[in-house]
Order: C-alpha cells, then sequence, then structure tokens
C-alpha cells in the first residue's frame, strides 16, 4: 500500500511592514517634483497606524490614548529633521526636555523620535524641520485634556528652524498630528 504525502503547507510571508518612506516614495514616483511628507504614530497599547501623508490625521483623537514615537518620511524638501520632546518628572515647573539629539534622514528615508520600547515615556511632542531649516513645514497637535492647538508653521529665515507639534507640560501628551510642507 502507496501512502500519498500531503502538500507542504504554504509559506507564511508576512507583508513588508508600509513605513512613512514606503509611503512618501509612492507620492514621490507618482509626482517627481512635488514636496511630500509622510508619516504615522505609535500609539499605546495599540502599536503603529497605518502612514498618512500631507495633512491628514496621524493618531487618534479624543481617546486619550499617547503617542510613544513618530516615523517621518519626506521628499522634495532635502531632507528633515526631529527630534522628541518626552515627560521630565522631576522638573520644577512640570515641563518636559529633550534628552536626545536632532536626528537627520535624507529624503525617502525613514526618520523616527520618540520609542517604541513597552515602558517608553509618551511623547509630548516633537520638532521638525526641513532643508536643513530652510524649508517650510506646518504642524498641527491634539493634546491630551485639550483639543487641537491649530495649525502653526515655521517661517524659514525668522526665529527657530523648526517648528513644534505638541504641548510642554508633563500632562499634555501628543494624541495626534497633521503634517504639510
Amino acid at each position: 500500500m502507496q501512502m500519498e504525502l500531503a502538500p507542504p503547507p504554504p509559506k507564511q510571508t508576512k507583508a513588508p511592514e508600509e513605513t512613512a518612506a514606503t509611503a512618501v516614495k509612492e507620492l514621490a514616483a507618482q509626482d517627481p517634483g512635488g514636496r511630500h511628507i509622510c508619516y504615522r504614530a505609535f500609539v499605546s497599547g495599540t502599536g503603529w497606524t497605518d502612514a498618512v501623508c500631507d495633512g491628514e490625521t496621524a493618531g487618534t483623537v479624543g481617546k486619550s490614548t499617547p503617542l510613544k514615537a513618530v516615523n517621518i518620511a519626506v521628499s522634495g524638501t532635502k531632507g528633515t529633521t526631529s527630534r522628541a520632546y518626552l515627560p521630565d518628572p522631576g522638573s520644577a515647573d512640570g515641563e518636559g526636555h529633550y534628552p536626545d539629539p536632532f536626528s537627520d534622514a535624507a529624503d525617502g528615508i525613514d526618520n523616527y523620535v520618540g520609542s517604541t520600547k513597552k515602558d517608553a515615556p509618551n511623547l509630548l511632542g516633537f520638532s521638525i524641520s526641513v532643508d536643513g531649516g530652510a524649508g517650510n513645514v506646518c504642524q498641527n497637535a491634539h493634546v491630551h485634556n485639550d483639543a487641537w492647538l491649530g495649525l502653526q508653521c515655521d517661517e524659514p529665515g525668522v526665529g527657530l528652524e523648526f517648528t513644534y507639534a505638541g504641548a510642554h507640560k508633563n500632562d499634555f501628551w501628543i494624541e495626534a498630528f497633521q503634517l504639510t510642507v
């Protein structure tokens, strides 16, 4: 009696994670001369959101779920620079701080701020610039215990060379944001 062997089960292949760089490269291919920014948020208890671009909302609104990290990528802007602003429980004024240096990424490359570690602090906000501070970035952020803070844009050549999305107080973590370039 000949025994038939069952075919091997199909290999389980996991689709590659769609990062901000994946999304911005798709936009750049459709609009080679355009300026674009794509981003996603690491939401506490949920993980990474899908990447969104050019003014769409990343994160959650009204659910009191803090962001832990942000992934940003740009095209047509000569790169991006970002820095996370985190709680500082020991501060006398109840404000956070920048514990890490700025991180840079060229066009089409993922830039990450914050942390996805299980015990990572809530992200109070983040600073961002494009083209070494010579480009324009606009942001709107939704923070805990408040609402949307309103559209703010940096002015290249005037004041600081970046814009800031979020709040400064330890109790006002960022829940969602929107970016445009």
